[in-house]
């Protein structure tokens, strides 16, 4: 056996060569969107895909090129182990590392070789760690009825002397205690425990010795020996193994639960004189009732809940006469099952085989599994009614070792080892992390990062003397003090606040932000960082925020300066604020920006928290609002550098979207910043105002923006379609939502085609602003033809047409687009399209009688039909005196009011029959026969009353029928006409209007 410490790279996947696994791979979230993930970051969590999968771990690039050949592995306490069975065990230390660490393969590893741990004929080998005092643990080994102790320490990884292969080792004679067919199937190691079990049904427990160093080995059984097969049953009973799971409960207690649901509460008693000989006495016993679920279940898998209380069960059994996959929670005390759900992933359950399950410290239950050459994980939640799963990329490598599925220390996942040599962090993130409501300590809101409540300062210190010891001697792991896991969330965390506060405050000025970042990182590697609310995590990276910041002056040499500190450093900017000089607008330029670039690349990556902050950071202190404020008033209509501008400005709506107790001030911030980038007039800072402008919810920066670059080559990037779905907040001034205000600006300021074109994508908010704006009402036509509501879209363009200061134009248009709707109604209304006909043939009746003036203004019927019996009067030939005469009565026509239109009709047939009037005389005088066709002929062809009449015969007698000439208007036509001799006109008219034959 020797110490290894290898650094060579044969054998490591291709992609650990690249350097993926350098902090500064991390890209930020805007490229991420058009980049894949960072190497480490296998999976990004989504909103479809809650999890993530990271690689935190990679094992000494040696044992990589061995790892696919493991049969048999472990890892606990910090330290993985694994055989590849000829007789070889390889041990390393796992140290995990943040996504903005650099990783590098772990250096040093042990190898010791075991002539036992060689596989012949099928045997299998079985080992377990468990930890020991310090940063010891105990490795364990067994195979062909050795069972072998090795103690590790990190002094081994430290050493290039040989060291012994073991310390101590001894035979199981399974012949002399039962039979030579009985096999070990499990070997349980937890601190102070270490149990075997085998196929058989048997336990046996071994007891370690330290003086000297010795294991000893007796089988488990009642002393009454009632139990020494555990009471339910042999191996051979329907050829079903009877395996034991044993689920330690302390060092002295366990359960043994069988594969068929037998549970068994064992107890172990050593007194010193026994020496290491134990008795064992049964405390409880009862059975899994699995009979609501499938019949000839089998248990797989099972582990212990954190609280002690539930055993969660992997089972395969009958259910509904299909093979099906159980995972079933028990509740310990009685055997009956809390909660079952059927994994349904699986067609075949009997090819899945599970690679180890864990229960974690807030109720969550990890599992692993692999199927057709998949691994997948699954994560049983209390909150969750089905089981998530996600199958790992295959860029994790193509399969886990062996039982290696571990809680993560950092968070509430688990973690696992591939054959690849990749230590992935895996962990399914509910809704309520990440989407957490939010809540800020009251002190945050209006004072600095660094106040927080006041607690009990015991806790402080214990957490204090913790982290200095582990900080100054980083090779020794030393216990946490039992106050620390023991306390309540709510305690520890004020207590970390706390001191994280008091660190800032000590003012490192060679770096500012080690003790910061190492303290975290004691947090995570301990397990007390998981334990954090979410708003607790943001404190803490607000905190960092501003120690970045502080780095960034201190190079400027400022830290020399008696009232500039780390943890009032807003203040001290406000206090020595100089807006005109240039060497200031630099350092505040640069101090923003480094703030904002640590929040964006350690947010996730280090302090493990996701979308916005549920406090305000540092970047939202209101002295440091006041000097961006400031700074933006100072440079309105100013030229400025690119490179103090947009870092400035770009701050300076960010710490306002944070917090802003004043709208109306957010607001002017709003407008100052977008102006100043905007007037940089490059592409790059075009788009970043959008950008912006999204993010800050300025919903009138975006409307000017679109409507500036709608008709340029890049306004597909300037859209506000895409918005109407996605923007869900409030303008901070109105009120409005986002469909809302884009509707309103475009409307105010005449854009009614925009407005128009907007609402279909919010009908509901146009219709509501048509009703209140009367300039935007004449268009309601359009979104009703849109949607199809062609009876709606008709009376909405009747309504425009009873404008009566619309031009002739507008008003032909509103008549003809009612004409057009009103034939598509499913149920045509005839009056009302007679009456469009009739309105439209008063416009043409004005366009005949003045013109064809677009902006002329839209004349009565009276006063139309007046106009044309004057052209009548004036008119010389017949041709324009029948066809003014016409003119005349199409507008009597589309009178309304019928009492006008008859008084105004007989007026025009009175006018025709003055122009004549001495050929009427004559006629009447001369001609015997008023009724001969001669005559006839001659009235006709000569006169503008029978050529009028004439005209009339022609059009369609249904549509001319209330104006043409007959009894019913002829008492009036003659009135009007003053003849001397009525009677005898009468007749003469009587004759020639009489319908031919």
């Amino acid at each position: 056996s020797s110490i290894a410490r290898k650094r060579e790279t044969s054998g490591f996947p291709d992609f650990l060569h690249q350097s993926p696994f350098r902090a500064n791979n991390m890209v930020s979230t805007r490229q991420q969107q058009s980049q894949h993930p960072p190497q480490r970051q296998l999976v990004v969590p989504t909103s479809h895909i809650p999890w993530s999968v990271d690689v935190v771990h990679a094992m000494p690039r040696r044992l990589v090129e061995l790892a696919s050949k493991a049969v048999e592995g472990n890892a606990a306490a910090g330290w993985a182990a694994f055989t590849t069975g000829d007789g070889y065990v390889y041990a390393w230390q796992c140290t995990t590392k943040s996504l903005d660490e650099n990783l590098e393969p772990a250096m040093s590893y042990v190898k010791m070789y075991l002539p036992e741990l060689t596989v012949e004929n099928g045997d299998e080998i079985h080992l377990a760690l468990s930890a020991s005092q310090g940063d010891a643990v105990h490795l364990y080994a067994y195979c062909q009825g050795w069972l072998w102790l090795r103690k590790l320490t990190s002094k081994d990884l430290n050493q290039h002397h040989r060291v012994q292969s073991h310390h101590a080792k001894t035979k199981i004679d399974f012949y002399s205690m039962n039979d030579d067919q009985e096999q070990v199937t499990g070997l349980q190691a937890s601190p102070g425990l270490l149990v075997l079990s085998t196929n058989q049904g048997n336990l046996f427990w071994v007891t370690v010795t330290s003086v000297p160093v010795g294991l000893h080995v007796q089988k488990v059984q009642a002393e009454t020996g009632f139990f020494s097969r555990l009471v339910f049953g042999s191996g051979t009973e329907n050829n079903w193994h009877c395996e034991n799971y044993v689920l330690p409960l302390n060092s002295t207690e366990f359960i043994a639960l069988s594969q068929k649901g037998h549970m068994v509460q064992w107890k172990a008693t050593i007194t010193a004189g026994t020496a290491h000989h134990a008795s064992f006495s049964v405390l409880a016993k009862g059975k899994l009732d699995m009979s609501s679920i499938l019949s000839k279940g089998t248990i797989l898998q099972a582990t212990l809940s954190v609280d002690k209380e539930s055993i969660y069960c992997i089972v395969r059994g009958i259910s509904e006469g299909i093979e099906k996959l159980f995972w079933v929670q028990v509740c310990r005390f009685e055997g009956t099952i809390q909660r079952s759900e059927w994994i349904n992933r699986f067609a075949e359950p009997s090819q899945v085989q599970n690679l180890g399950m864990m229960a974690m410290e807030n109720q969550s239950v990890y599992a692993a599994f692999s199927h057709s050459n998949n691994i997948l994980v699954m994560a049983l939640l209390p909150e969750e009614e089905m089981i998530p799963e996600l199958d790992l990329p295959p860029s994790a490598g193509p399969a886990l070792l062996p039982h290696m599925l571990e809680r993560d220390t950092t968070t509430h996942g688990c973690s696992v080892m591939t054959t690849f040599g990749l230590g992935l962090r895996v962990r399914y993130l509910p809704r309520d992390f990440q989407y957490a409501k939010k809540a800020r300590y009251s002190s945050l809101s209006t004072t600095s990062s660094t106040q927080a409540p006041v607690m009990n300062p015991a806790l402080i210190s214990h957490l204090r003397s913790a982290f200095w010891q582990a900080y100054q001697d980083p090779a020794t792991k030393r216990p946490l003090p039992p106050s620390l896991p023991s306390a309540s969330a709510q305690a520890l965390e004020m207590a970390v606040v706390n001191f994280a506060m008091e660190l800032q405050q000590k003012n490192n000025h060679e770096n500012p932000m080690e003790w910061h970042c190492a303290f975290v990182k004691f947090l995570q590697e301990r397990g007390l960082y998981r334990r954090l609310s979410t708003t607790a995590k943001w404190q803490l990276l607000s905190m960092g925020q501003e120690l970045a910041a502080f780095g960034y002056v201190v190079q400027f040499g400022h830290q020399h300066e008696d009232d500039c500190r780390a943890h009032d450093l807003a203040e001290w900017l406000l206090k020595h604020q100089e807006p005109q000089s240039s060497q200031w607008n630099a350092i505040l330029a640069g101090l923003v920006q480094v703030a904002m670039q640590y929040r964006e690349d350690k947010a996730t990556a280090f302090y493990d928290v996701l979308h916005e902050p549920t406090i305000p950071l540092w970047l939202s202190h209101g002295s440091l609002q006041q000097v961006l404020k400031t700074q933006l008033q100072e440079w309105q209509d100013r030229n400025v550098p690119r490179n103090l501008a947009e870092p400035i400005a770009t701050a300076a709506l960010l710490s306002y979207l944070e917090h802003h107790p004043d709208k109306r001030e957010y607001d002017q911030i709003q407008r100052m910043a977008i102006s100043l980038l905007r007037s940089l007039n490059t592409d790059e800072t075009e788009e970043l105002a959008f950008e912006l402008c999204i993010k800050c919810k300025y919903f009138e920066g975006l409307c000017e923006m679109s409507i500036d670059h709608e008709k340029k080559r890049d306004s597909a990037n300037f859209s506000l379609d895409p918005l109407f779905e996605s923007m869900q907040a409030k303008d901070v001034l109105t009120g409005y939502t986002f469909p809302q205000y884009v509707l309103q600006w475009h409307t105010d300021r005449g854009l009614y085609g925009h407005a128009i074109n907007y609402g279909r994508q919010a009908p509901n908010d146009l219709a509501l602003l048509m009703k209140h704006d009367e300039q935007l009402r004449k268009y309601k036509w359009i979104p009703a033809v849109q949607q199809g509501y062609f009876e709606r879209a008709t009376e909405s363009c009747l309504d425009n047409a009873k404008n009566t200061t619309m031009s002739l134009k507008e008003q032909q248009f509103a008549l003809s687009m009612a004409k057009l709707s009103n034939m598509l109604c499913v149920n045509q209304d005839k009056t009302r399209q007679k009456l469009i006909d009739g309105k439209l043939d008063l416009v043409k009746a004005q366009q005949m009688l003045e013109g064809d003036d677009e902006s002329a203004a839209t004349k009565t019927p009276v006063e139309l039909v007046r106009i044309a019996i004057h052209k009548l009067q004036t008119a010389v030939s017949l041709e324009d005196r029948v066809r003014f005469a016409t003119i005349a009565l199409a507008v009597c026509n589309a009178m309304e009011d019928t009492a006008t239109s008859i008084d105004y009709t007989a007026q025009v047939w009175a006018e025709t029959l003055k122009l004549d009037e001495p050929l009427w005389d004559n006629w009447i005088k001369t001609e015997s026969d008023l009724t001969n066709e001669s005559l006839k002929e001659r009235m006709m062809d000569s006169t503008v009353f029978g050529a009028l009449l004439e005209e009339c015969r022609i059009a369609e007698f249904s549509t001319m029928s209330k104006v043409m000439y007959g009894r019913h208007i002829e008492s009036a036509v003659l009135d009007k006409l003053g003849s001397s001799n009525p009677l005898e006109f009468s007749r003469l008219l009587r004759s020639l209007t009489a319908n031919p034959d």
